[in-house]
């Protein structure tokens, strides 16, 4: 039953740690989340604060374009205007000079025409004033646009700026208010991770000395029942506070999701005005570019009109000078005519003189009066030719009178109704923007009324979130102090168990104690027996290798008198006299201490390869002497090397007595000869 309850109690401590490392991970979630949204949000600012900065930049840019080319006009048009007044006295001073010089019959027409090309002039150049008017209205109007869009650019900034704070303030408190409960939570999290660790300490300490505690636990069982009884119900009071502790976490994620479902809502709403907002800065941008438009194209129909006028007046300056010549033509055949019939009257006069002498002179006189005649006749005849080439010349210059007077009309009739036109133009584009204009004030009225009501809905969700967080602050606050009177009264307990299992480890301590000296002692009789053991070791195979030496020099010196008289050949003698060493033992890889184990290891094998070097020129020896007596000499010498072997190792190793080992160690300078 005790085993039962621990399992049980480590179940239900596995159960609160998954349950508290679910809640962590679902608020470290709701952290990342908040972040996110923070860090997107502060993007989507920056990118509208950089959107207002490129309209402002492009807004001042369009005005002073605008300004320039309303001063470039201006001074196009005072240019025009200088041009005008120039043309206008050029065009009187030549008007005064030929109607000074005309004849008083055309000079009333020549006046009318003056009068009407004055008229003319005063109607183009009120024309042009109202255009210049028109132009400076546009102008003005423009400027008082462009004067409200950066109006309606700083309210919408303003707005943005107000918008912005009241989000930074709610995310600001979002966050502290988030900060708050994951202190809290890391809190409750830090006492039931101590009252876990204290239970896990517990069971642990029971479950390693239930064995041992089995007897102590049958004497001691009705206490036990009672402190199971009471950990079960501070256990119980612990599940019901988690429950509790669940539902509030559950409730508060769940606030804190509506929350931020709000938030995205609102975030939505905001960003879609946003974008309604610069759709309608890009309509009016529109509309701007639209009105830049039409002024550009009144402008170009104003230079239009005004090159036309120019045309027109160069046209007339070209007639009025063509009138000059044609009457300076006129009066210099007019003169030619005086000149003529002056000199008809004097050839009449000298014609009654001479035929007043006629009778003094008749001969000579008629031959005279022949060619005055004649040559009256040719000065009749080019004065006819004249008066006929001077009455079509005259006819030609009425008819091209009349072809300007007609263009004039024509001229006159176009430019009023362009003006009608562009007034119409004019009107319908200022009742267009009087309309737009409406309509964006109506639009604006209708978001800030929406966006008024979405931050009073705003606020009012926020009040309320803080009112429910205070009420769950209030709520953690009594968990925390249930929890810190249960954590006092587990640590009282904990103290008991560690004091009844203190006793227990102290024993146990001791008893290790003793055993690890014992072991201790019997390591160290082993290595001073191994330490002997080499010595000795050592020594007897140092002995035995001076031995083995001193057999082998005696074989060779045999098998030198046996192939001395035998005459043998011993070239390969060297080879089977040298000593070969063989592979040793590996001991690098195996646990514990060497204990000499590698230098008893050298000197034996040394032996060896000497006893192996032997039994090669042993064998060669017996060769020789079988071949030549048929003696057994290789078993004498190995019945007599094993004698030699068993007497060296088996007797010293028979006795097991450390003294006797010592004084054989001290005393023995060679071993006993084999019999």
């Amino acid at each position: 039953m005790d085993g039962g309850e621990i399992a049980r109690l480590k179940a239900e401590s596995a159960a609160k740690d998954e349950t508290l490392n679910q809640l962590k991970v679902k608020a470290k979630a709701f952290a990342e989340a908040l972040t996110n949204e923070k860090k997107s949000l502060e993007a989507q600012l920056t990118q509208s604060r950089n959107e207002m900065n490129e309209l402002k930049t492009k807004a001042k840019a369009f005005a002073d374009n605008v300004k320039a080319q309303i001063l470039v006009e201006k001074e196009r048009v005072q240019q025009l205007e200088k041009q005008l007044h120039a043309k206008d006295a050029e065009l009187l001073q030549q008007l005064q000079q030929h109607v000074s010089i005309a004849a008083p019959p055309e000079r009333d027409e020549w006046k009318a025409q003056v009068d009407q090309l004055t008229q003319q002039l005063a109607t183009d150049r009120q024309l042009h004033a109202e255009r210049v008017a028109q132009l400076e209205h546009l102008a003005q109007q423009r400027v008082a646009e462009k004067a409200v869009l950066e109006q309606q650019l700083q309210q919408l900034q303003w707005q943005h700026t107000q918008d912005s704070a009241q989000r930074e303030q709610g995310s600001a408190s979002l966050n502290e208010q988030l900060a708050a409960l994951r202190h809290e939570n890391q809190d409750c999290h830090r006492q039931v991770q101590s009252v876990v660790m204290a239970l896990q300490a517990l069971t642990f300490s029971v479950a390693t000395n239930v064995e041992e505690l089995v007897a102590a636990a049958q004497a001691a069982w009705q206490a036990k029942t009672a402190r199971v009884a009471s950990l079960e119900l501070s256990v119980a009071s612990m599940e019901e506070e988690k429950q509790v502790s669940r539902t509030t976490s559950a409730s508060l994620s769940d606030k804190h999701r509506q929350d931020m479902a709000a938030l995205e809502s609102s975030k939505d709403q905001l960003q879609a005005d946003l974008a309604a907002r610069i759709g309608e800065c890009t309509v009016l941008r529109g509309e701007g570019v639209a009105k830049d438009l039409e002024c550009a194209n009144l402008k170009r129909q104003l230079a239009q009109a005004t090159a036309d006028f120019d045309a027109k007046c160069a046209e007339a300056a070209q007639t009025a000078s063509k009138g000059q010549e044609t009457l300076a033509e006129c009066a210099n055949l007019s003169g030619q005519v005086d000149a003529l019939t002056c000199q008809v009257r004097e050839l009449e006069m000298e014609l009654s003189h001479a035929k007043s002498n006629h009778a003094s002179q008749s001969g000579l006189a008629a031959a005279h009066a022949l060619a005055l005649e004649e040559a009256v006749r040719e000065w009749k005849a080019k004065e006819a030719a004249w008066n006929t080439a001077k009455q079509d010349m005259q006819d030609a210059h009425d008819k091209f009178i009349k072809d300007e007077e007609e263009k004039k009309v024509k001229v006159k009739a176009y430019i009023q109704a362009l003006s009608a036109e562009k007034q119409k133009a004019v009107e319908d584009v200022e009742k267009q923007v009087k309309e737009r204009d409406l309509a964006h004030e109506k639009r604006m009225a209708d978001v800030k009324a929406k966006t008024m009501a979405k931050f009073a809905e705003h606020e009012s969700v926020i009040k309320k979130s803080q009112e429910e967080l205070e009420a769950v602050r209030a709520q953690m606050a009594k968990a925390q102090q249930t929890y810190e009177a249960e954590i006092k009264a587990l640590q009282a307990k904990k103290k008991e168990a560690e004091d009844e299992t203190m006793e227990v480890l102290k024993k146990k301590r001791l008893a290790a104690k003793a055993e690890t000296q014992k072991l201790a002692s019997d390591l160290e009789g082993v290595q001073k027996r191994a330490a002997m053991l080499v010595d000795v070791t050592g020594n007897k195979c140092s002995h035995q290798s001076k031995q083995l030496e001193v057999l082998q020099e005696r074989v060779l010196e045999a098998i030198h008198v046996v192939s001395h008289h035998k005459k043998c050949d011993l070239s390969s003698l060297n080879d089977l006299a040298q000593i070969v060493t063989s592979p040793r033992m590996n001991s690098g890889n195996l646990p514990g201490p060497a204990l000499g184990l590698n230098k008893i290891d050298e000197d034996v094998s040394h032996v060896f390869d000497q006893m192996t070097a032997l039994t090669n020129v042993t064998e060669r020896l017996v060769d020789l002497t079988l071949e030549e007596n048929d003696l057994s000499l290789k078993e004498i010498v190995v019945d007599r090397m094993k004698k030699q072997f068993s007497a060296c190792f088996v007797h010293q190793y028979a006795k097991s007595d450390e003294d006797g080992l010592l004084r054989q160690r001290t005393s023995s300078t060679m071993p006993e000869s084999p019999s």
